[in-house]
């Protein structure tokens, strides 16, 4: 048996607004299938305008929402109290719903966790490092 750890990759990404207290979905947390680079590329070159859902042709929006209703696994939302079901026709209801989602998304599943997120160096050694080579010699 080895001794190597396991690490097992969760199958969907959390999708949400906590970091911005003001957005009108902030609390909202959304389940999707993670992105393979043919979607996410596919996605990101979308020609979409900013900051106007109306502008959408058909045919891209229904695009958007199959590509969503694809990978929505759950979602917390409810309306006058009563959960809303993560759905192709919910998803249909409220444009600028998919289209923050849609965004979201794509920014999740094309960032790397927090963890992994390391300052660059730009070249020159860490001061740990430097540190570390600079020690004086024990012949001193």
């Amino acid at each position: 048996m080895s001794s190597k750890s396991k690490f097992e990759r969760p199958r969907h990404l959390r999708v949400h607004w906590d970091d911005d207290p003001d957005h009108e979905l902030h609390g909202a947390e959304i389940r999707m299938k993670r992105l393979s680079v043919d979607d996410l590329r596919e996605l990101s070159t979308m020609d979409l305008p900013e900051g106007d859902d109306d502008a959408i042709d058909g045919s891209t929006l229904t695009l958007i929402v199959d590509r969503l209703a694809d990978g929505l696994v759950s979602w917390n939302l409810t309306e006058d109290g009563e959960d809303r079901p993560a759905t192709r026709e919910e998803l249909m209801e409220d444009a600028s719903l998919c289209m923050a989602i849609l965004e979201r998304w794509m920014a999740v599943a094309g960032s790397v966790s927090a963890p992994l997120d390391r300052r660059s160096t730009n070249g020159s050694r860490s001061q740990a490092v430097s540190a570390l080579t600079e020690l004086p010699s024990a012949s001193l």
